[in-house]
């Protein structure tokens, strides 16, 4: 029982964000949130990518709101804004995770989310880094924080992870142009990054199943 209700308690939380997402879209105006961003001026879209790369070295905190508000000032150009604050941000982690090593780190991440991604590092090693930036958006600051913890170079690290990151970001961009509302921008951004981590989970079981044959 136990199980089943830990099971469900992801799926209860990504539904009731959805709710309070459209309760928030449905609520207020789309020109208010204009004029909240407009406040920052020319400086609005730094701004933006400053927020971003704060919510990608902090893991508790949710880029949610970010893209949500983005969307409504900047439309799809919001996608590579954040592409840009996610490179930063790959690059920040990596050197804190360097230079202060691990204790540093599970105070910004939590233990329990780097053990995660220590036991993939270990299994797959640093070549994994490419399938990691292109299916678990999600866990972009846990696993850079991680790959800053092992012997890989920096250079090569900069060089996979950023290429990693392109093909998603590309698709995004390209499905957000079909898109015309920040509250269906969002909800399809959280989509695509659930759906991407549902075929990495099934391609590892399936090379796991392989394994054991």
């Amino acid at each position: 029982m136990k199980k089943y209700a830990k099971g469900l308690l992801p799926i209860t939380i990504i539904t009731s964000l959805f709710i309070l997402m459209y309760l928030v879209g449905t609520r207020v105006p789309e020109t208010a949130i204009r004029e909240i961003i407009k406040g920052a001026g020319p400086f609005g879209v730094v701004v933006l990518i400053l927020l971003f790369w704060l919510t990608n070295i902090i893991a508790p905190l949710s880029g949610t709101p970010f893209l949500y508000a983005g969307f409504y000032m900047y439309n799809q150009m919001v996608v590579f804004y954040a592409f840009l604050a996610a490179v930063l941000a790959s690059i920040t982690n990596f050197l804190v995770a360097r230079i202060w090593g691990r204790s540093l780190v599970i105070k910004l991440v939590g233990t329990e989310a780097l053990e995660k991604v220590d036991d993939l590092t270990r299994n797959y090693g640093p070549q994994s880094l490419l399938i990691f930036r292109l299916f678990l958006k999600e866990f972009h600051d846990v696993i850079s924080y991680a790959f800053g913890l092992t012997s890989i170079k920096f250079s090569h690290y900069l060089t996979v992870s950023t290429f990693g990151m392109i093909p998603p970001t590309i698709i995004w961009y390209f499905i957000s142009l079909k898109i015309g509302n920040a509250l269906t921008f969002t909800t399809v951004s959280w989509l695509i990054a659930y759906v991407s981590l549902t075929i990495y989970v099934l391609w590892v079981k399936v090379i796991r199943n392989k394994g054991h044959k």
